[in-house]
């Protein structure tokens, strides 16, 4: 049975879950760059209830179930190239799969590490394309003197973790040959799954850890800033 087919049950089996209530479909943006695709109750439409989608442009980027406005069962959460980043299991609150684009994103463990260690990777729960793309854009704006600038800048977005997961620090760094800024941010504005992390691991025991988020920054005097 081949993955696709194996989500395609997942699924099936989670709309079961909760059937028996009437759902309009409705698809709008969730800004600029990404687009979803959900229903929601007749009776309430501000209530998410049912499949749930989100696209950029033609590219699924995640898919799961709601059950009145509440994530259920397994969600699946894709990178750009089409391959399953993480699952995580909002029913059992566990993270059941992750192999992060380490090309973008970059790890690193606030614990001593000796050979043969076991480590698992600190995680964003939810896509990092959607969920770091919040991230990203406040980070354009971070500091003026990029104003009327033409460029290409390396944007990072360093998140740092207590030994539960928890965000306690995010900072902002715009580096070129001739530039160099690191901006410390609060993150009180997000929402609180924008701030959902899981803890890194070593040998089984909690640590505090450090999720560095890679991307690309170009500025111009006449496009204003854009990221990639």
């Amino acid at each position: 049975m081949n993955v696709r087919l194996c989500l395609i049950l997942l699924l099936i089996t989670s709309f079961f879950e909760v059937r028996g209530q009437e759902t309009l479909e409705r698809r709008d943006k969730v800004n600029d760059y990404f687009e979803q695709k959900y229903h929601v109750l007749k009776s309430n439409r501000k209530i998410k209830h049912g499949a749930y989608q989100v696209f950029r442009g033609e590219s699924l980027i995640v898919e799961g179930m709601f059950d009145n406005g509440e994530k259920i069962g397994r969600w699946n959460f894709f990178s750009p190239n089409g391959r399953i980043e993480q699952r995580f299991n909002f029913s059992s609150n566990k993270l059941e799969y992750y192999k992060p684009d380490t090309a973008v994103l970059q790890f690193r463990i606030e614990h001593p590490l000796k050979p043969g260690d076991i480590i698992y990777y600190p995680a964003k729960i939810g896509s990092s394309q959607l969920t770091f793309h919040k991230f990203i854009m406040k980070s354009i704006e971070m500091d003026y003197r990029l104003r009327g600038t033409t460029g290409e800048f390396e944007l990072f977005n360093i998140f740092y973790l207590d030994k539960n997961g928890k965000l306690i620090k995010w900072q902002k760094k715009v580096a070129s040959l001739n530039y160099n800024l690191v901006n410390e941010d609060r993150f009180k504005n997000f929402e609180a799954e924008d701030l959902l992390f899981t803890p890194a691991r070593v040998n089984g025991q909690s640590v505090p850890s450090v999720i560095i988020h890679k991307s690309m920054l170009k500025t111009s005097t006449s496009r204003g800033s854009s990221s990639q």
